[in-house]
């Protein structure tokens, strides 16, 4: 098995994800980084590839570069979406997709 990788996720002041997809093995970790002017809170969609795979909470970021982040669980295998609300005229809700191979 690979040593743990950080996989960097950063969330433009737009509100937009980069990268959109991220590909990870168990073990590694996904940190996001919020770089927009308003505070989120990431949801997974369950099962989630995090401990406890039946929680959709995940971390909530403060604006202007809070960080959060999550390590899959050894059991994970298969696409996870996550997603958060960004607060637009619209009030968008955007994410993205944590591939686990």
């Amino acid at each position: 098995m690979p040593a743990p990788v950080n996989h960097p996720v950063t969330i433009d002041a737009t509100g937009y994800p980069s990268p959109s997809s991220v590909t990870a093995n168990p073990g590694d970790t996904v940190t996001w980084t919020n770089n927009s002017t308003q505070s989120i809170s990431i949801t997974y969609t369950t099962p989630t590839c995090f401990t406890p795979p039946t929680s959709s909470t995940g971390p909530t970021l403060t604006a202007n570069g809070g960080q959060g982040s999550g390590t899959i669980n050894g059991n994970a295998r298969g696409n996870y979406n996550y997603g958060y609300s960004f607060a637009t005229p619209g009030g968008d809700t955007r994410g993205g997709t944590i591939i686990v191979s």
